[in-house]
């Protein structure tokens, strides 16, 4: 039930609960990030960054709330260097 919910109420923001390995390389390179950059970030190999983009492992489902706090930081530190 809370699943429907949650499906009835998406926008094209919410697209990162649902990322496949693909969505994540887009998602790197649109903010720049080289894969070794984001391995750092998320302290895991650059190997595992790899591998989560090319689907052979899963990452953890956590990955998607990670990725909206670091691109919330990103705009952040992009504004102040805007002033």
């Amino acid at each position: 039930m809370w699943l429907n919910n949650l499906l009835d109420n998406i926008d094209d923001t919410s697209i990162l609960i649902f990322m496949k390995g693909n969505d994540l390389k887009k998602w790197r390179n649109k903010w720049g990030l080289s894969q070794a950059k984001l391995a750092k970030l998320f302290n895991v190999d650059v190997m595992t960054v790899s591998r989560w983009e090319r689907g052979i492992q899963q990452p953890t489902p956590l990955l998607p709330l990670a990725l909206e706090a670091l691109e919330n930081r990103l705009k952040e530190v992009s504004r102040k260097e805007e002033v």
